[in-house]
């Protein structure tokens, strides 16, 4: 499962839970994210760093991060280990 230790702190992925969340990731790929990539409501949304609608290369750099994120779970996954999520 996914352990949430305090609230703004880290939280761990179990092996089956980061196989799980492989799987998932397994589903997208780099059209769909350009498919639903909306820099517009990004930024109304106050999606963080924001300025999404003013530089057209964020799509490459969102693509690209989904990319190595999918490549790290599929890795931890088929190595059979847990994930330590630390965001800051």
């Amino acid at each position: 499962g996914h352990e949430e230790i305090a609230y703004d702190s880290p939280t761990v992925n179990d092996v089956q839970w980061t196989a799980d969340i492989e799987r998932a990731l397994a589903g997208f790929d780099r059209a769909l994210i350009a498919d639903r990539f909306d820099p517009e409501e990004m930024d109304d949304e106050g999606v963080e760093p924001g300025g999404f609608s003013a530089d057209p290369g964020w799509l490459d750099t969102v693509q690209e991060s989904f990319d190595q994120l999918r490549s790290f779970y599929r890795s931890a996954a088929d190595n059979g280990m847990a994930v330590l999520v630390v965001i800051g």
